[in-house]
Parts: structure tokens; sequence; C-alpha cells
């Protein structure tokens, strides 16, 4: 299964945010040589905003680099995929969260 996968099926946001760090932690700590900025990788994750704005800064960084071929411009889409999966997940979940109430 894809992070992604997982993302978009979890039922509870405070998994989504567990299994954001989760995958932040393992970006950071894989040695892969590439430099990412600190705002994308940072934990804790916040809130909803803050996943936007790092889904935001990937896509911006990504599109950036465009053309350019290596593992660096595949993590920044990554990261924006991911990122993009668990905010849309978020908003459905508080979508939710607001209609029980």
């Amino acid at each position: 299964m894809m992070i992604t996968d997982a993302l978009a099926t979890i039922d509870d946001t405070h998994d989504v945010y567990r299994l954001l760090a989760a995958y932040f932690e393992a970006v950071h700590g894989h040695d892969s040589g590439l430099t990412l900025p600190e705002n994308l990788t940072r934990l804790p994750v916040g809130s909803a905003h803050d996943v936007a704005r790092r889904c935001a800064d990937a896509r911006e960084l990504y599109a950036r680099c465009a053309g350019e071929t290596g593992h660096h411009d595949m993590l920044l889409a990554e990261i924006a995929d991911v990122t993009g999966t668990a905010l849309h997940r978020l908003h459905v979940l508080e979508g939710l969260l607001e209609r029980a109430a």
C-alpha cells in the first residue's frame, strides 16, 4: 500500500497527522544527499493550514526544478502528492465532523 492510499482511507484527523509525521521523519532521515527546506519536513505538523503551506511550497519548488532529472524533483513531487492527499482527507474528515455536530 502506498502512503497516499493509506492517507485517503484514514478515518481520524489525528491519524492523518501521525502518518504525515512518520512520513516526514522518514524523508528527513533518508540519507539521499539532498537538502530539503526545513519548512517542508519540520515537525510537528500543526494543522490543515500547515499541511496546505507545505503542499504549496513543495509544488512551487517542484515547478522551479522542472526539467531537471534526478531524485530531488521526484522527492518534491512525492511530498506535494502526499501533502495534497493528506490535505484533501483532512478537509473531508473535518466536513464530516461539522455535519455530525
